[in-house]
């Protein structure tokens, strides 16, 4: 069965009404430059308008699916199902394959999901419920048939904590905050015991007992009302819903799935940009049920529609099938439509025909036939053919026309590109070959006529600044080449500006700003050197490695445009440094001369060497005729010790003094007085410098 929708046919406008479309155009096409404007003004004629109605359509299918195969239900038995039950035996069920479409579901009167399981008519039959007893009541399995079960809110209890005090049957004292003391009289730093809470900076709550306040929900009782059986106790039986029979039987079960799908149209082939503009304000048109006993697709092509709306119903539908679930069958269909409209405008201009779409209150139009466009795509073929004949000024000119009458028009867009590549290209290669040329005769001059150890880096850096200012060049050039359209004009502005660019750069960096990258690597070097050698700066003492050093240094260094002043200030300094000392040698030697020629005994002149080494040693002086005398002062030393050993004496015993009677028999008298005994010769020791000499008695043995 064919669709039958009415749909409105194009409605051509009056002069009244067409005046404000037309005067929107004009205005459109005259913001597009001053050639579309004067066009437009001399050759633009409008010579119809139509008002072409556009819908949209919102198309709502429920869906069913069935399971393949037949099953087992039991059901509560309703009075509904109970008259459809046959008299009789219960039949037999169905043998060999059965198709589940054959056997009626259900009329869905709305459009949500809904699932079921329907029995096979003739096929089921009734009995007692088992579940009940026949009572069609069972005791509530929440509360256990009493009614009541626990309070929500207090778990039970009775009781939840307080909200004041949170428990602790305190609350904080207003007073003090809790802290138990206050401001002594308003001055800070001072503080004195709450007299509120007498310094516990706590009360005790008053909303509670114990910390804990009755239940609202349940007042203290701690039981509620069931919410299953609401208080009775009881439920309705959840196998028979109360009917207290049941029915069993073979039945399918089928799923309800709404699908929802749009699709919109003109009543005349018209760009995308118009239809949206149509949709952009619709109003309703009314709601259609269509029939659900042959498939949408079936329908829609028996319908007489406009080309363009049968062409969005086919769409429609053959989207549907890809949204259908597998196995599905639409069984109910509904079809909300809705209406917009826009208008044609058309005529001819310059000859051109056009076709523009407006919409009314909207600003914007779109262009179905654009005769400002035909008029660019005539000019751009211009503009190509001036192009193969070399003629570059009248294929710019002719490119811009048509970018005025075509902002996006190719053509005209590859001829301005080819001509800024083909300028640019020639640009580039001259000032990069005249920088490099150039760059490779300040090279040459480098290496051949300037003084320097390194000249590597003044060439790279010369030649990175002339290659840097051969781009700068050509890009100060490229605009004002832009404008020159004969060749030999162009090159030799080209040419000429790039040897003065280049050359004023290599006056300007070598005599005016006295730029010399030699001399400065030169100095850096130097300056490196000196810097490694002396970290802590400029010797204040000789030292005679320091001094070839810098001899070096100077000789390095004598062919470059380094400044040598430091290291002629550092080789005289330590000239003076070697003069000095070598007046100091001499000292020193004739004193070590005077010491070792002394008359004095070897320890003392070998301490008076000692302390003369150690002043030496100090300044760095040559030890080695000290070190000498040193060796032979200790040996002379030696050999006086042994000299004075070989003059050794007889030792004498002197007997103690004792007091004798004069015999009777002596002959003379005695005096009483006895002759004393020689003394001991004492030895010298010779000690090491810095102690005493010891004087202990020489003993032989």
């Amino acid at each position: 069965m064919p669709l039958l929708i009415p749909f409105a046919e194009v409605q051509e406008l009056t002069p009244a009404e067409l005046e404000p479309f037309k005067d929107a155009l004009l205005a459109h096409l005259r913001t597009r430059g001053a050639q579309v404007r004067q066009r437009v003004d001399s050759h633009l004629h409008v010579t119809r308008g139509e008002r072409v109605p556009g819908y949209r359509f919102s198309l709502e299918v429920l869906s069913e699916t069935r399971t393949g195969q037949l099953e087992r239900v039991t059901k509560p038995l309703t009075p509904e199902l109970a008259a459809t039950i046959p008299p009789g035996p219960p039949p037999e069920p169905p043998k060999g394959p059965t198709d589940v479409w054959s056997y009626p579901s259900e009329s869905r009167d709305d459009f949500k999901p809904h699932a079921e399981a329907y029995f096979v008519p003739g096929s089921f039959q009734a009995e007692d419920c088992r579940e009940c007893f026949q009572r069609g009541e069972m005791g509530c399995k929440t509360c256990f048939g009493k009614g009541e079960e626990a309070c929500t809110t207090c778990l039970g209890g009775g009781a939840q904590p307080c909200f004041y005090c949170k428990g602790l049957e305190k609350v904080h004292c207003i007073k003090c905050s809790g802290e138990g003391r206050i401001t002594a009289g308003g001055v800070g730093g001072h503080s004195t015991r709450c007299d509120a809470c007498n310094g516990s900076g706590r009360f005790p709550c008053t909303h509670c007992q114990g910390g804990r306040l009755t239940c609202p929900q349940c007042q203290g009782g701690g039981k509620g009302v069931c919410h299953v059986c609401q208080g009775k106790g009881t439920a309705l039986c959840s196998a028979c819903a109360g009917h207290k029979k049941v029915a069993f039987g073979q039945a399918f079960r089928s799923d309800f799935r709404p699908v929802k799908l749009e699709g919109h149209a003109l009543v005349t082939p018209a760009p995308r940009e118009a239809l949206d503009m149509a949709m952009s304000k619709t109003v309703p048109v009314g709601t259609i049920n269509l029939p659900a006993g042959e498939p949408l697709d079936k329908q829609v092509a028996a319908a007489a529609f406009p080309p363009s709306i049968k062409a969005a119903f086919v769409e429609l539908a053959e989207r549907l099938k890809s949204k259908m679930p597998l196995g599905a069958r639409g069984v109910k269909y509904r079809l909300e439509v809705e209406e917009g409209s826009v208008v044609r405008v058309s005529g001819y201009c310059a000859g051109q025909e056009f076709s523009y779409w407006l919409q009314p209150g909207d600003p914007a139009v779109v262009a179905e036939k654009d005769p400002i466009l035909s008029l660019g795509d005539n000019v751009a073929m211009a503009a190509e053919e001036a192009q193969r004949a070399g003629d570059w000024r009248r294929a710019i000119d002719l490119a811009k026309e048509t970018l005025s009458y075509a902002p996006e028009n190719a053509s005209a867009q590859f001829i301005l590109s080819e001509w800024r590549s083909k300028v640019v290209r020639e640009t580039a290669i001259t000032a990069g070959a005249a920088a490099i040329a150039l760059a490779a005769a300040n090279a040459a001059w480098i290496w051949g006529m300037d003084r320097g150890l390194h000249k590597a880096g003044a060439i790279f850096q010369m030649a990175g600044m002339q290659i840097a200012a051969g781009l700068l060049v050509a890009a100060v050039l490229l605009l004002p080449l832009m404008k020159l359209y004969r060749a030999q004009l162009r090159w030799a502005v080209l040419l000429g500006g790039v040897l003065l660019g280049l050359g004023s750069t290599v006056v300007a960096t070598r005599w005016v700003f006295a730029w010399n990258p030699i001399k400065a690597a030169d100095q850096k070097s130097l300056d490196r050197e000196l810097s490694d050698r002396f970290k802590s700066g400029a010797p204040v003492l000789f030292y005679e490695k320091d001094l070839r050093f810098l001899n070096e240094l100077k000789e390095k260094y004598r062919d470059s445009q380094a400044d040598l002043s430091a290291v002629r200030a550092a080789i005289d300094r330590q000239s003076d440094l070697k003069a000095k000392r070598d007046r100091e040698q001499a000292d020193f030697d004739a004193r070590v001369a005077r010491v070792l020629s002394g008359k004095r005994p070897a320890a003392d002149r070998r301490t008076q060497l000692e302390r003369a080494m150690e002043e030496a040693r100090l300044g760095s002086l040559d030890l080695t005729r000290a070190e000498e005398g040193l060796t032979w002062l200790r040996e002379e030393e030696v050999r006086e010790g042994l000299a004075r050993n070989a003059r050794k004496r007889r030792i004498q015993v002197t007997p103690e003094k004792t007091t004798r009677r004069p015999s009777a028999f002596s002959t003379k008298k005695s005096t009483g007085k006895s002759k004393p005994a020689p003394k001991t010769p004492k030895k010298t020791i010779p000690t090491k410098k810095g102690t005493q000499p010891s004087t202990a008695p020489a003993v032989w043995w």
